[in-house]
């Protein structure tokens, strides 16, 4: 008999907390960020993880009731880019 509330299918991953991108940067470890003039994207031995770096940021500081990017206000962006620049994310714009 099926009941309802009671499945035990498979809880996933969940979110990436970048707990090793963390002890780099508590080392002192900064790492090499590679961006293609092309398309923007990043590139090279560190990409996954300065993507990983961004995605967590984003979710953490943008807001997520927004459908675009270009519906995030100048002021959201501002916080964003200030706290990967003082994280050492970013370089200064």
């Amino acid at each position: 008999m099926f009941q309802v509330g009671t499945s035990k299918g498979k809880r996933g991953r969940g979110k990436s907390r970048s707990l090793k991108l963390a002890k780099l940067k508590n080392q002192g470890v900064r790492l090499p960020k590679q961006i293609c003039k092309v398309s923007g994207r990043p590139y090279g031995e560190a990409s996954k993880k300065f993507t990983s770096e961004l995605g967590i940021v984003t979710r953490q500081f943008a807001p997520q009731n927004v459908p675009s990017w270009t519906d995030i206000s100048e002021e959201d962006k501002e916080t964003l880019v200030a706290y990967l620049q003082l994280s050492g994310t970013i370089a200064e714009i």
